[in-house]
């Protein structure tokens, strides 16, 4: 309970307040004090034979990984952390690129305090802002895949053993990943108090054009990176805007996009929350989610979707208002499902691949854990009793229908399970719109 009445958390109420009024605040209070999602957590790492096992472990053709850092006038203690937390890396095949815009030196000191040749030091010869400074740190990247690491943050220490044993499993199963990413949490100035994790789903890519959910650890493969680079007009949102021309270029030559883009499933990095942050503080960077609105808007665009990005009411999240039917500009879509609502609770809508409802029981005023109940998203299987399907495509339903004869004999759960992952296995999405609704 006492976390509820932090002041980071009264900032945000008040700021919530302004943009959305008293009775959607009231509904948003309620939900942080009846659902308090994951309130007892707290980060546990890996055991030290756990550690030591990973160290000890052998790699017949290691990955190199490059790890990208924009420094400016970074506090001592924090750099001192962030440093030791890559020197402390199970899995030693990585290099540390700060690339450095400070005026003074003491950043370049410090780091030239460490004998060791992965610690590069880059000096920029002139503040160019989150985008220029990180891109010239791109530039002298020389590894396989980059991933970036912001200079008050800091990661696991098997969060590269992590992303070397992904990337090994997926070539062994004849995947290449483009981007990988993990899951994350917040930590206070001290690093002592961890909270907040953020439990991702795997690649989800309605869910992504809806909020930067990738956001920390990620790596992404360093042609790509070095290609796209980072576009000072959407700074405060720049991984976001990359994020989303990487999934683009990623999606142009794999419609099942999915494939080449990976989770893990643990917490391999620590975003440090203080006053000035955006994780305590969102109001601090409200450009920034104006720069994700911008972006989303681009990728839009690009593909030349006549749609809209309009915000939700949690700063950060959005989503596109589709001219006509959605499958009027996304081929991908096969069927779209709404949420049915009795008693004020969701009893029906969205499902996993096991057949659970997704929400099941939320009260219809609460958005779910990281508002995941209000954004719209790729499921596994939808109602089927309350579905549209994309008009173009009756003929597969039929299709699919007619080759299994035992349909009749199934129950409507099991009917509903084998049409949707075979619609799944064809390359179609099915998209669960949160603002459709029936009572």
């Amino acid at each position: 309970m006492a976390n509820i009445f932090k002041l980071s958390n009264l900032k945000k109420t008040y700021y919530y307040l302004k943009r959305n009024g008293v009775m959607q605040t009231i509904g948003a209070a309620l939900e942080r004090v009846q659902a308090p999602y994951f309130a007892d957590y707290n980060y546990v790492m890996p055991c030290p034979q756990e550690l030591e096992e990973q160290r000890q472990r052998r790699w017949g053709n290691p990955v190199i990984f490059s790890i990208v850092v924009p420094a400016y006038e970074t506090k001592e203690k924090f750099l001192k952390v962030l440093i030791h937390s890559l020197l402390d890396q199970t899995y030693p095949y990585w290099e540390l690129v700060i690339a450095d815009a400070s005026s003074t030196s003491k950043v370049k000191k410090q780091c030239e305090s460490y004998e060791d040749g992965r610690i590069r030091y880059v000096a920029l010869e002139k503040n160019d802002g989150i985008s220029g400074n990180t891109n010239q740190g791109l530039d002298k990247a020389t590894g396989d895949y980059i991933g970036l690491l912001d200079h008050d943050d800091y990661l696991t220490p098997d969060a590269l053993y992590e992303m070397a044993k992904a990337i090994e499993v997926g070539k062994e199963q004849n995947r290449e990943y483009g981007l990988l990413y993990s899951d994350e949490d917040k930590c206070d100035e001290n690093g002592q108090h961890f909270y907040e994790p953020h439990f991702k789903t795997d690649f989800n890519l309605d869910m992504f054009l809806t909020n930067n959910y990738i956001c920390h650890f990620c790596v992404m493969k360093k042609e790509l990176m070095q290609k796209l680079k980072f576009r000072k007009e959407y700074d405060g949102a720049q991984d976001y805007d990359i994020f989303l021309r990487a999934v683009g270029e990623l999606w142009e030559k794999n419609l099942k996009v999915e494939e080449n883009i990976c989770h893990i499933p643990k917490v391999l990095y620590h975003w440090r929350c203080h006053n000035d942050s955006t994780a305590a503080n969102p109001q601090s960077k409200a450009y920034a989610y104006d720069a994700g609105k911008r972006a989303l808007q681009d990728f839009i665009n690009v593909r030349g979707w006549n749609a809209t990005v309009e915000e939700l009411a949690h700063v950060g999240f959005y989503k596109i208002v589709y001219q006509g039917a959605i499958w009027q500009h996304r081929r991908d879509i096969i069927a779209v499902g709404k949420k049915k609502i009795k008693s004020g609770k969701m009893i029906s809508g969205a499902y996993d691949k096991e057949g659970n409802l997704l929400y099941d029981g939320l009260p219809f005023c609460y958005s779910g854990y990281i508002h995941r109940a209000v954004l719209a998203q790729n499921v596994a299987q939808l109602d089927m009793d309350n579905w549209k399907i994309n008009p173009d495509y009756n003929h597969i339903i039929e299709q699919i229908w007619e080759e299994h004869e035992a349909w009749e004999q199934l129950s409507k759960k099991e009917r509903q399970k084998a049409l949707c992952e075979e619609l799944i296995s064809r390359g179609y999405r099915l998209y669960w719109d949160p603002r459709g609704e029936v009572v």
